[in-house]
């Protein structure tokens, strides 16, 4: 029997980068649950009207980097920049909050405890130039149109045309659930193209959505996109310093 792995992480780090960037000793498992919660909270904050696809976070001793890539700059920025203030102050309130009822669970001194985790918080917004390439804005895409009672065949049918006119090699596509308000659960893919993915060398992007309807429960949204390949770039040498 074969095993499913996801297809980002088993490309890690050959194609794919990390999405939380840092090192910890004895705050590892803390770090985990609170860059988890920093994702939700964005998440939580516009759901999908910014479409945003990552979430990156940096750490260093001074201060916790979060690099958010949205394909909607102007709805997280906001007029004049204030969309952004406001997202910085409530954040700031909501990880103080946030250490304040867990830090104490991982370390036990007081003084430790304000030594150990940076007070600084910067944000940065990056533009997503072609969000048809990217899994999980398409998966986004068909999820909020699903949500809208619309069908489930004809958002996906114009999802994949515009994913391929996007210059992608390839796009495949699964739903799940009571489609079409049937009485039994069942699952439907969609293909166009090649989508290679036992192939480590390929660039696969991969996204999962849950759209959750009023009617009929929730509908698994799953989409992998193909958009060529990545070895030449990922395995070029690296320039050596002389000692």
């Amino acid at each position: 029997m074969s095993h499913k792995t996801n297809p980002l992480a088993n490309r890690l780090p050959l194609t794919k980068r990390w999405r939380s960037i840092w090192y910890s000793d004895h705050l590892l498992a803390f770090n985990v649950i609170e860059d988890e919660f920093i994702r939700r909270l964005i998440a939580k904050q516009y759901q999908k009207d910014a479409s945003i696809e990552t979430v990156e976070i940096e750490r260093s001793p001074q201060e916790v980097k979060i690099v958010v890539h949205t394909a909607k700059p102007g709805v997280v920025i906001g007029r004049g920049g204030a969309g952004i203030k406001a997202l910085r102050e409530q954040m700031q309130r909501q990880l103080q909050s946030f250490r304040d009822r867990h830090l104490r669970q991982y370390v036990t001194t007081v003084t430790d405890r304000k030594k150990s985790l940076p007070t600084g918080l910067k944000l940065e917004i990056v533009e997503i130039k072609n969000p048809e390439l990217h899994a999980t804005l398409v998966a986004q895409s068909i999820a909020y149109q699903i949500e809208n009672r619309m069908s489930y065949r004809r958002a996906v049918r114009q999802s994949i045309e515009k994913t391929m006119q996007r210059g992608a090699q390839g796009i495949r596509i699964s739903i799940a659930g009571r489609l079409n308000g049937a009485d039994i659960a069942r699952q439907e893919k969609f293909s166009e193209g090649t989508v290679p993915l036992s192939t480590l060398r390929n660039d696969i992007d991969y996204g999962q959505v849950d759209a959750k309807t009023s009617s009929y429960g929730t509908i698994g949204v799953k989409v992998w996109v193909y958009r060529g390949d990545r070895l030449a770039d990922a395995l070029k040498p690296q320039a050596r310093r002389a000692l």
